[in-house]
Parts: structure tokens; sequence; C-alpha cells
């Protein structure tokens, strides 16, 4: 065993009952899975005998390890084990403290609550899972009153943050914000004044300080609802930083190295003279970060397999097909799905081979799937007002400054950009305007034709909307697409589609109207011809929809025009 085995098994049991206690022993914690016993007999391995690389030892010690007895092999099942006792108690803590992903999933009622908590802890005493359940409804009847509270009382907790994570928006506040909020609320005056105000600097320091601590404070507060929104949105969670990225962070915070030209160099001198608990303290938070970082990608990683889909396995298309025979049984999930594991284990070469094609034609059929989302159809983002600015101007001013690097020439682009008045901002202010419109219309085509969100708040609100029906929110990225596909509206309606259908749908009445008019040899009038329009909406199977669809529409277009008029049928024409 080596030094970081023994290292996590000394783990296994900490005391942390308060954040300070968190803080002190976050070093400490530890939340990587446990791997099999297999892994721990090829470290032990690779540490005897000196062998850097794991794909070497697998294939030198998998030999042994096939040949090796149940006896010997208990030793490093023991070892995982304990390991997994390490995980559990670590991660509990690390949900307890930072974030819980549970807290996201939306309770149906108090019961539900119970059921969850029950058979866990039926699971932990080593009851079956089934019988579990089947005891949940006995024991929630027998609860107390005062027990069957603190279970209400949970599911209106989790009722009240659902709401409030619908409505939370995730951005930061600053000083700025929090000053012209005040200035606008509390003494009257206007955004433009209050705003105008800060920028001139007519704002006293003791002010913006006593600002930005509010700002900090509120910041900090919310941390825990942008962890929890970030999860429940499926929002890809950025890799942490390091305690040296961490430390340059704050010199950029407080301006040490501006005007530095060895900026990068000198902030390794500053961070190497640090003190123990100084750098300690840098430590403890890339450690917190690289924490968050580990349980929100766990949570993002199972988001984007249920937004994308997943290809079906051949024993996945076998269950399908086979489950609606145990349906009227009234078995258990658990006992239909092992007598279906049964029968695929028994079934022979022939039937095992038509589904390993279907499933093949699956994954092909994902793998498809995920090249259009990821390829050149995506549309292009929006830029900003600033960005439409350098565009435009980039070459005017490398004319001017052409002796001056490219960031020495985007830093005077900055410059003139703070100082320019609203009326020269207002060209780009519009372009930019113009390119956010475009970009959240193609976004929301693409979600629609794709079956997936978009990253606009637009978007991300229309696919976290609670209206949307629980089927569709249920479905995976690929389901939505093909659902939509059958229905017929795999792409959103566009004007210039809706013309080609009213012009289809035109030539279709015309060629009616020949043929009609070749078989009687005479002319019609438009009320003979409606009429009879009519009675070939009903009678006609060849039209099929598209003809039953106009005749609809027409008589609901007639019904529109004679609100209030009365009756307006026929004989009222004639």
């Amino acid at each position: 065993m080596n030094k970081s085995q023994d290292k996590r098994q000394s783990q296994s049991k900490l005391k942390i009952k308060t954040e300070q206690d968190f803080m002190d022993n976050i070093l400490d914690l530890d939340i990587s899975k446990p791997g099999s016993a297999y892994n721990y007999y090829t470290r032990e391995m690779m540490a005897k005998n000196k062998i850097p690389k794991l794909t070497d030892a697998s294939s030198q010690f998998a030999p042994k390890w096939k040949k090796m007895s149940e006896s010997d092999k208990q030793k490093y099942e023991k070892m995982r084990e304990s390991d997994e006792v390490r995980y559990r108690e670590h991660l509990d803590i690390c949900k307890r403290f930072l974030v819980n992903s549970d807290d996201v999933r939306e309770r149906t009622s108090p019961y539900m609550m119970f059921k969850i908590a029950y058979v866990a802890d039926a699971i932990a005493r080593d009851v079956q899972p089934a019988e579990a359940r089947k005891q949940a409804k006995g024991a929630w009847e027998k609860l107390k009153d005062s027990d069957r509270k603190k279970f209400e009382d949970e599911f209106e907790k989790n009722k009240a943050l659902m709401k409030e994570l619908h409505e939370f928006n995730p951005g930061r506040l600053s000083a700025y914000n929090l000053y012209v909020r005040d200035q606008c609320h509390n003494h009257g005056m206007s955004f433009k004044e209050a705003g105008a105000n800060w920028k001139a600097g007519k704002v006293p320091q003791k002010q913006i300080e006593k600002y930005e601590k509010y700002a900090e404070e509120e910041n900090r507060k919310k941390e825990r609802l942008v962890h929890l929104w970030e999860i429940s949105n499926g929002v890809k969670p950025k890799k942490p930083l390091g305690a040296f990225k961490l430390f340059l962070r704050d010199l950029g915070a407080e301006d040490k190295l501006k005007g530095n030209k060895n900026s990068f160099k000198t902030a390794i001198k500053l961070f190497e003279g640090l003190s123990k608990d100084k750098k300690e303290e840098y430590d403890r938070e890339a450690k917190k970060e690289q924490l968050y970082y580990t349980l929100k990608l766990a949570e993002y990683s199972k988001h984007v397999t249920s937004r994308v889909g997943k290809a079906p396995t051949a024993f996945n298309l076998y269950v399908q097909d086979k489950a609606p025979q145990y349906e009227k049984d009234d078995l258990d999930a658990g006992e239909m799905f092992t007598m279906v594991a049964k029968a695929w284990k028994n079934e022979s070469a022939n039937v095992k081979s038509k589904y390993e094609k279907q499933a093949e034609a699956a994954v092909k059929e994902l793998a498809d799937y995920r090249e259009k989302i990821k390829g050149g159809e995506r549309p292009a983002r929006n830029l900003t007002a600033y960005t439409h600015f350098v565009r435009e101007k980039y070459a005017d001013y490398k004319k001017k400054n052409s002796s001056k690097a490219g960031n020495e020439i985007f830093e005077i682009m900055a410059k003139d950009w703070k100082k320019m008045d609203s009326k020269s901002r207002e060209h780009y202010e519009n372009v930019a305007q113009k390119d956010k419109i475009r970009y959240e219309e193609e976004i929301r085509e693409f979600e629609q034709k794709y079956g997936i969100r978009g990253r606009t708040d637009s978007t991300q609100r229309l696919f976290t909307d609670q209206r949307r029906s629980k089927s569709l929110r249920s479905m995976s990225g690929l389901e939505r697409l093909r659902d939509s596909q059958n229905r017929g509206t795999s792409q959103p309606k566009t004007k210039s589609k809706s013309k080609v259908r009213k012009s289809k749908s035109k030539s279709k009445k015309s060629s009616e109207k020949v043929q009609k008019t070749k078989k009687t040899g005479k002319s019609k009038t438009k009320s003979q011809t409606k009429s009879q329009s009519k009675k070939g909406g009903k009678a006609s199977t060849k039209g099929g929809k598209t003809s039953r669809r106009s005749s609809v529409s027409s008589k609901k277009s007639n019904k529109s025009k004679s609100k209030g008029k009365g009756k307006s049928t026929g004989k009222g024409k004639k």
C-alpha cells in the first residue's frame, strides 16, 4: 500500500461540526471515487516493483490477478471497502458545508421526502430496496405528528428554494450597483445622475469602501444560491484556480503589478516570500474551489447525458420490447428487471445479434446528432458595443500608432471608449442590440430544431420553465428531436416556410377546381366552389390532413367574421 492510500484510510474519521472545523480540516478532505480491488492490487505492485506507468503494470499483473485465489483477493477487497467509507464520509461533509445537489431536486410531497430517506436508511441496514419501498407507506402512517411535521417543513423549504432559484439572478453585485440602487431608492436621485456622480469621482472614498464591503457580504450570501442555480441549470463549472493563481488575482485587484514589465517573475518572488500561514490560507482556498468543482462537475456530467441523450445498448432495447409482457403480473420494477435479464442470458445468438445491430444504428444516430450540435450550424454569439467599436476602428488606430504593439493599441482604444459620450456610443449600441436580437432568434431556432437549449438567458429560462410539460422536460435532446420529426415539426415555423405552405395549398385548390370544371364542363361561381370545397374537405381521402385543415381554418375564419352580426350562414349571403 502506498502513502496516498495510507493517508486516505487515516482520514476516514474526521470530527467536523462547524464551518471553522471544515476550513481547518479542508486539506485532509478527499472526494475522489474509490477504485476496484484490482486497482488497489496494481497500485501496490507498482510501488513494490517501482513501475511508473499504470499500463505497464496492468499488462504485467493482470494475468496474475486472474489466477489469484478469492482468499488472497479478500485483502484488496477490504482496502476498497475502507476507502468506500472514506469517500462516503468526506462526500457527506462537503455536501453539508459547500453545496448539496439533493437540495435542487424538486420533491412532489412530504411523503416522498420521507420515502427517499426511509429507503436509503433501510438499504444501509441490508434490507432489499423493493421490500423497503413496500414498508415505507406503513411506516409513514405510523409516524407521530411531530415527526411528520419535520418532513412537511422540509418540503415547504424545498418548494421555496425551487421558486427562489427559478427567479434568481446569478450575476455578482458591485459597489457601483449598490450605490446607484441606494441613491435611486432612498435619495430620489435619477439613474443617470447617480451613474454620472460615480464615474466623475464625486463619491467620497469612505463611502465607496462602505459599498464595497456591502457588495462582498451580499456576494458571500449569494454564493450558495449561485452554485445551486448552476447545478439546476446545467451550467458547466469553471476549472478551479490553484493557490498561486488566487494570489495573482489578489495582486491584480490591488494593482500591485501595474506598469511592471516582469510582472510574472515578481509575482513568483512575492508568492515564495509569503509566510507559511499565508500560503496555507491560499492552499485552503484553492482546495475549497477544487471541491466545489468536483461536486458540480459530477452533476454537470449527469445533466449533459440527460440533455444530449445516451445511445441504448442491445440489452436496453431488449428490455423495452419485453417489459410490457411482465406489466400484467404487477411485478416490482426490480423484480421485472431481474426476470428480463435472465431471459436475455438464455436468448439465442440470432436474437441478440438483431438487437446489437439496432444498438449500433442508435450509436451512429447519436454521434451524427452530436456533430450537428457542435458543428457549424450553431449560431455565432452576439458581440458587445465595445467589440463592434474595436472591429470597426482598429485599422484606423493602427495607422495612427504604427510604432506601438497590439496590446498598447487596445489600451488606447479602451481609454477612448471610456471617454466617449452617449451620442458617440449610440451607433455601436444599436448595432450590438440588433446583433443580440439576431443571436436570440437564431439560438431559439437552433434549440427547437435539435431539441436542446441555447446559452442566452431567454433560452435558459425557456428550458427551465416549470410551465413546460413534464414529458417534454424529461426527454433527452435526441428524443425531443425524434418526437418533433415524427410530428413533422422538426424545424420552427418561419415566414418563408409559411409562404411556401400557403402557395402549395393554393396550387392544390386550383388544381382541384380545374379537375372539377373539366368533369362538368361548366364554370362555377364562387359560392358553388366554396360549398364544393367544404364537401370535399369531409369526403376526400387523397387530400388527407391538408384538405381537412384548410376546411377547418376556413370555418374558423367565417366564425370570427360573423361575430356580433348574428349567424351569417349561406342563406344570409344569398
